[in-house]
């Protein structure tokens, strides 16, 4: 297999999900730092990888892939590893990567504003709506897993 290599920012959650899919597969890769806290990420360099200037992005196979949940369902397609057995499983894979960028990266824009905001535009009760909907994600997570035992098993 051609060496992939991963552009992506030891702080970013999104860079987090292939840099962890790669390790748990243990599939050899590179890594290229973007450092976002000095602006990596929007210089011509790194532009001329991902044009929206953001982590993380891929490249194998003369491709450049994009977006965490893209580079997590690439993987899966091109190695074969926490790919499903059957079509169902599959597409089963593919609903939880958009359940996550829905349920799971909500949580994290949530945690990030409700640190920024004061009482912010939606006040007190705005933010225990928003905190509830924090809490329901990994309830609902937990749920599923124990039920789900094609989840269990690649896991």
């Amino acid at each position: 297999m051609d060496r992939l290599t991963l552009y992506g920012s030891f702080t970013s959650s999104s860079s987090y999900k292939p840099m962890l899919y790669l390790a748990l597969a243990r599939l050899p890769f590179s890594f290229r730092t973007v450092n976002l806290k000095i602006g990596v990420q929007k210089s011509p360099e790194y532009l001329s990888v991902n044009r929206w200037g953001v982590v993380p992005s891929l490249r194998h196979r003369g491709l450049t892939i994009l977006q965490s949940n893209v580079i997590l369902d690439y993987l899966a397609r091109e190695t074969g590893h926490f790919e499903g057995r059957s079509e169902q499983e599959c597409w089963q894979a593919r609903e939880w990567l958009s359940w996550e960028a829905d349920h799971i990266t909500y949580v994290a824009k949530v945690r990030y504003n409700c640190r920024c905001w004061l009482l912010g535009p939606h006040g007190f009760h705005g933010r225990r709506r928003l905190r509830h909907r924090q809490l329901a994600a990994p309830r609902s997570l937990g749920r599923t897993l124990e039920s789900d035992a094609w989840l269990r098993a690649v896991l």
